[in-house]
């Protein structure tokens, strides 16, 4: 898998694991005597599955971003420290 792809699908489970969540929510008030609309054990479920396929992705995109060079740089440390500049720009920009 390149590592582009990896990221799309590392995006599209974070989006189900948001999905997940809200349903969760959602399922977890009703009015007494009916029932909630999805089974909050089939939820959670399927929260657990999609929490280890996201953290199994993430290791391996990891993985790479460790392993790959950029000039003298390590991808992984270009990517923290892009992260880490958004921050401050972010707390900057909020001043």
């Amino acid at each position: 898998m390149k590592l582009a792809e990896a990221l799309r699908e590392r995006k599209q489970l974070q989006i189900k694991m948001g999905t997940l969540r809200q349903k969760l929510i959602d399922n977890a008030i009703y009015q007494e005597g009916s029932k909630p609309v999805e089974a909050p054990a089939e939820l959670i479920k399927a929260l657990e599955s999609t929490r280890g396929e996201l953290a199994a992705l993430i290791k391996r995109i990891n993985a790479t971003n460790s392993s790959v060079k950029v000039g003298d740089f390590l991808l992984g440390d270009l990517v923290v420290d892009r992260d880490t500049r958004i921050m401050e720009v972010t707390a900057l920009n909020n001043l």
